[in-house]
């Protein structure tokens, strides 16, 4: 009777800490999946903002861009260009100056401004697409250290467990040494050890 008792406070010792350090492992895995999901869902605006930041770089004559050139590749800005100085030419020519000073000053005028909106007007679109992409990496980046806190802490948690299983078997065996000790066993029949001669009664 004693040594099954000893047995099970062991037993119920080493269930708990595997219980402790299935459960910490479980949680842990439950927020990486949880993690890698939220991370797949950002990631197309985290390329969007990577690509957004290149072309934004380009523009201002960086990575080897050449701002005119970046400013004529902007879908639309050619096409408005040509048929702003074809109107312009029309309502020169329509006055018998479309070679005069002022028609040349008026185109003038009118490139270097459609230039300058269209010019400041994809710099604020990139730019702000490249904030959501920088916000969608650095919550990437939260998402993949919590993940990795809770991966540590289940490693934690599991190192506690088997300690406190390895603390707590040798109180448990002491305690089935001390049952041992106070019971003897004769036959079937169990004995109290009286302390004062040492013989069991």
């Amino acid at each position: 009777m004693a040594i099954g008792t000893g047995a099970a406070i062991v037993g119920s010792a080493i269930i708990g800490g595997i219980a402790q350090n299935s459960a910490a492992k479980k949680a842990a895995k439950a927020q990486t999946a949880a993690a890698d999901k939220a991370n797949e869902l950002i990631q197309p605006y985290v390329e969007g903002g990577y690509q957004s930041n290149s072309k934004l770089l380009q523009l201002l004559g960086l990575n080897g861009g050449v701002p005119q050139t970046e400013l004529e590749s902007i879908p639309g800005y050619t096409f408005t260009r040509d048929q702003g100085l074809k109107n312009l030419n029309n309502s020169y020519g329509a006055r018998g100056l479309i070679k005069s000073g002022a028609a040349m000053k008026g185109a003038s005028r009118y490139v270097t401004g459609l230039a300058d909106t269209t010019y400041g007007n994809q710099f604020n679109r990139l730019l702000e697409t490249s904030k959501i992409g920088q916000n969608a990496a650095v919550g990437a980046g939260s998402n993949t250290i919590g993940a990795g806190n809770a991966q540590g802490a289940a490693a934690i948690a599991g190192g506690n467990a088997v300690a406190n299983t390895a603390s707590s078997v040798p109180s448990a065996l002491l305690t089935n040494n001390l049952i041992n000790g106070m019971y003897g066993q004769q036959g079937s029949g169990t004995r109290w050890l009286n302390p004062d001669t040492g013989s069991y009664v």
